[in-house]
């Protein structure tokens, strides 16, 4: 096998786990979703008691319901696929690449997601929330993505790279 089929072989299988994951997106839910409760409900004791029963806070005799979208699978799979469309990255590297930012976008989610709970009854938690997660948390994932690019010197841009190399490889083997 060339080293060009190689390639070409190496990249249908990242994208080929892209849409495996993107189909099953809730993987992500189920990954973070007991951590982030058990941290934030620990978090929240330190300001008032609070406990955990599923997936609802009560915090303040407020009962607070974490669905799904709480945890971020979206925004985990956004940056997994950033991470997984980008050319020329050994498989260790860009394993940890997703965990190191993984672990930094939970640790944002959970500060995000606590802080939410802390202004829970006040009049602005709406207009928080929606900018919170509506416009930061897309920005959130950009800004980890560039983070860790620059930390682990990638210069290959998501899916564009490989694009250009697989229209390059159609160009070569059709002549």
């Amino acid at each position: 096998m060339t080293r060009n089929n190689k390639e070409m072989y190496k990249l249908i299988i990242r994208y080929l786990l892209i849409i495996l994951i993107g189909l099953n997106i809730n993987i992500f839910y189920f990954l973070f979703k007991n951590p982030a409760n058990l941290i934030v409900c620990n978090i929240l004791n330190l300001f008032y008691p609070a406990s955990i029963q599923g997936s609802i806070i009560v915090f303040k005799n407020i009962s607070i319901d974490l669905i799904p979208p709480c945890f971020a699978p979206s925004a985990f799979f956004l940056l997994f696929i950033l991470i997984f469309s980008t050319r020329n990255i050994n498989f260790i590297r860009r394993i940890m690449l997703f965990i190191l930012s993984s672990l930094t976008l939970f640790i944002i989610n959970i500060i995000r997601i606590v802080y939410l709970v802390l202004i829970f009854d006040s009049p602005y938690f709406n207009s928080a929330h929606f900018i919170l997660w509506n416009i930061l948390s897309v920005l959130f994932v950009v800004l980890l993505w560039f983070f860790y690019a620059g930390l682990f010197k990638i210069k290959e841009i998501p899916i564009y790279s490989d694009w250009i190399y697989a229209k390059n490889f159609r160009t070569r083997f059709s002549h």
